[in-house]
């Protein structure tokens, strides 16, 4: 496999700890408490990276997207 398709390894644990986050609020969970497992899946994800990529082209992508998707998520 390419390190294009690895990227969507880490792309889907990040956004499976996202999704989980918002389960865990919507079940009464307290938003700060929630966060935290967002923070706990995307941990995972980064340390995906030195084992899935051999240049920092990708990770940087990746990181640069996810910054995108939550600057346009939250208001200024």
């Amino acid at each position: 496999m390419t390190e294009a398709a690895w990227a969507l390894v880490p792309a889907s644990v990040a956004f499976s700890g996202l999704v989980a986050s918002n389960i865990a609020h919507s079940r009464g969970i307290p938003h700060y408490v929630s966060r935290k497992l967002a923070h706990l899946v995307a941990g995972i994800a980064i340390f995906l990276f030195p084992v899935l990529f051999s240049s920092p082209l990708w990770p940087l992508v990746l990181t640069g997207a996810f910054t995108l998707l939550l600057a346009g998520t939250h208001p200024w």
